[in-house]
């Protein structure tokens, strides 16, 4: 097979491709960046500073702060880019906040810089290429650092949600999603005395023999159901929920495993995860 050699382009340096065009690229299709399924929230969004933020992405529980440049990183544009995470991490408390940084060259003075934050804020930093094709150019995205420690972040405690009832989420997400939510309950009975929801604007938490516990969030949505379990990591069980479709992954800063339910039929035949609710609700 012939080996065709790609011809690097100088984006910064091109003639008709500037930092707007690379702008709207990532807007139409924010996958390119190869962060997972995000959407595009606002663009240029104006900033109490005065400046504008070039785009915010988002997922269920993640905002990311993107800061685009051609050519190399500079001091002002690393700081600008953690002004603005540092505005809307504030502004909006209930998302996780991720500092992005794109740019055609990551330099070492970018690494010396982020060396003083100490790992105090999360930041991803990319880099970026482009490369001639016979139709036009292609992009391709580079994650050069992914510092992921929200040591200094202010956490909301989720007790403080505001109080709401079923009718709430029926109204909100739909019966379906409520009956997916429900099986769970259903699974639970054997663990405890009268296991039962309480609703918060935010997330179901689950009511056993009596008090709250700290292991479930249950996040339900229209289509299917979030549910998070708050407990240490076990490498056992994570290479068996890796085998599994509804499991989505162990977030490492708030010690939690993530899994996505779409219908009340898949809970009931997630034996893996049932078998892990028994483990570690320490039930013989």
């Amino acid at each position: 097979m012939k080996l065709i050699p790609l011809k690097r382009v100088d984006l910064k340096a091109h003639p008709q491709l500037n930092e707007a065009w690379l702008q709207d690229q990532i807007a139409e299709d924010p996958s390119i960046l190869g962060l997972g399924e995000l959407e595009l929230k606002d663009r240029e969004r104006r900033q109490q500073s005065g400046g504008r933020l070039d785009l915010l992405l988002q997922n269920e529980e993640q905002r990311f702060e993107v800061e685009l440049q051609l050519g190399a990183t500079d001091e002002t544009h690393i700081i600008r880019t953690i002004e603005y995470w540092d505005v809307e991490r504030k502004r909006y408390p209930q998302y996780d906040h991720v500092a992005v940084i794109v740019a055609e060259e990551i330099t070492s003075r970018f690494f010396n810089v982020i060396s003083l934050f100490n790992g105090a804020i999360p930041i991803i930093a990319m880099q970026v290429a482009g490369y001639e094709q016979p139709d036009g150019i292609s992009l391709v995205f580079t994650k050069i650092l992914e510092q992921r420690n929200f040591g200094l972040i202010e956490e909301i405690e989720e007790d403080s949600s505001e109080a709401t009832d079923r009718s709430y989420w029926l109204a909100k997400v739909g019966e379906s999603s409520m009956e997916t939510a429900d099986v769970l309950l259903e699974i639970l009975q054997p663990y405890g005395d009268n296991p039962r929801y309480y609703f918060t604007k935010r997330y179901l938490g689950i009511i056993l023999d009596g008090q709250r516990s700290r292991l479930f969030t249950i996040r339900p949505r229209k289509s299917f159901i979030n549910i998070e379990l708050t407990t240490p990591a076990q490498t056992e069980w994570t290479e068996r929920f890796n085998e599994e479709p509804y499991y989505r992954d162990y977030q490492h800063r708030k010690g939690r495993y993530r899994f996505k339910f779409e219908s009340a039929e898949s809970i009931r035949q997630a034996s893996v995860f049932q078998e892990f609710l028994k483990a570690i609700l320490q039930v013989s």
